[in-house]
């Protein structure tokens, strides 16, 4: 089949079939300008959804512990990642499952991703989504244990000294009196 016959071939099909198609080896890699057009980003997300739910059927706990840029890469989906998602595993699983996962839940959050904003917004999902704890009530320690059972030790590094205090203290400052050791 020449190239021209090739392209109109691939054309009609849907991005999951040339995904299939890459996977077994059948082609390379996607066609060129695969993940610069228009839909770009409709097809991403096509492929995406394919692999987690079909191909590799992972559960939320799996795509929180694999989901990153050496995941895409394995599953030959790294120009993708870079065209489509600017090389961020959390924008490609969020537009793939909006709002299911924080960027923090997955296996890879860049370095520069955390600053003191994004650092509250992890210690209030923490504290007020996950443990059930109210910020008006005073909270009791929470150990660094806690932190790292939910992914959270890099942000208490980058941005909390690696104290979790400081930044249970940052994040609620009206808090600060009333923090706790858990004793009566």
């Amino acid at each position: 089949m020449c190239k021209k016959d090739n392209r109109e071939y691939l054309n009609m099909l849907s991005s999951v079939e040339i995904y299939k198609m890459v996977l077994r080896g059948d082609l390379t890699h996607f066609p060129l300008g695969f993940w610069t057009r228009p839909e770009a980003k409709e097809s991403a997300v096509e492929v995406i959804r394919y692999l987690i739910e079909e191909y590799l059927k992972l559960t939320d706990e799996q795509i929180k512990t694999t989901a990153s840029n050496v995941f895409f890469t394995k599953y030959k989906l790294r120009g993708m990642l870079n065209i489509v998602f600017k090389w961020s595993t959390y924008e490609a699983i969020n537009s793939a499952y909006p709002n299911i996962f924080t960027p923090w839940e997955l296996k890879s959050v860049p370095n520069d991703y955390w600053n003191t904003e994004t650092g509250k917004q992890a210690v209030k999902w923490l504290i007020e989504d996950t443990l059930k704890l109210s910020p008006l009530e005073p909270i009791p320690k929470v150990s660094w244990a806690v932190f790292k059972e939910h992914r959270l030790t890099s942000m208490l590094y980058h941005i909390f000294d690696g104290s979790p205090q400081k930044a249970i203290k940052t994040t609620y400052p009206e808090m600060k009196r009333n923090l706790h050791s858990g004793k009566s």
